[in-house]
């Protein structure tokens, strides 16, 4: 899983890694009335260099906030990962 996590690290926005680390596994069942089951893997690393925006028909906009400040809606993934590195625990849900 870590060398996935490096491979889209690059591929999405040319960025290396270091020290990669996977913090949490979620299950969303959510998706499942829509014939979609998605399974959210959270990593954690140290970014090596400057990200750029390699395809803007996926990625609009990349910015950079504090750990303290982040924004108040994410994607529920994206929350469970957070979740995760506060508590310096492995997150899983089901």
């Amino acid at each position: 899983m870590e060398q996935a996590a490096e491979r889209e690290l690059e591929e999405e926005l040319g960025l290396k890694a270091e020290d990669i680390r996977v913090i949490s596994l979620s299950n969303q069942l959510r998706y499942l009335k829509d014939g979609v089951h998605c399974v959210i893997i959270g990593a954690r690393a140290k970014a090596i260099g400057e990200p750029k925006i390699k395809d803007p028909k996926k990625i609009e906009e990349i910015r950079w906030f504090p750990f303290d400040n982040l924004p108040g809606e994410m994607f529920e993934g994206s929350e469970q990962i957070v979740r995760a590195i506060k508590s310096g625990k492995f997150y899983i849900s089901d």
